[in-house]
C-alpha cells in the first residue's frame, strides 16, 4: 500500500472534515489491538458479501447485473465488443 503525502497547505474545511472522520468512525479504536482488528475485518467482510441494492432511479439505458469473480457488477450502457 502506498500513501501520497500532501505537503501543501490544506483548507480549514478539509482539516475539520478529517478530524470529524477520525472522531466519529472509531477506526483508531477498532485497530488498537490484533483481536479488534481481526473482528473489524471479519465484520466488514460479511457486510461486503451481501448484494448491493441499487436505489430506485430512472435510466435511459438498461442496467445489467452480473457476477464477476464472486463480485456483484452493474453495467450501464454496455456496448458489447465485436
Amino acid at each position: 500500500m502506498t500513501f501520497k503525502i500532501y505537503e501543501k497547505r490544506r483548507s480549514l474545511k478539509s482539516f475539520l472534515f478529517e478530524k470529524y472522520l477520525r472522531y466519529t468512525s472509531k477506526t483508531k479504536e477498532n485497530l488498537s489491538s490484533r483481536e479488534k482488528t481481526k473482528k473489524m475485518v471479519a465484520l466488514q467482510a460479511e457486510k461486503n458479501k451481501k448484494d448491493y441494492k441499487l436505489p430506485e432511479m430512472k435510466f435511459k439505458t438498461k442496467i445489467e447485473k452480473d457476477n464477476y469473480q464472486n463480485m456483484q457488477v452493474f453495467s450501464l450502457n454496455n456496448k458489447k465488443s465485436k
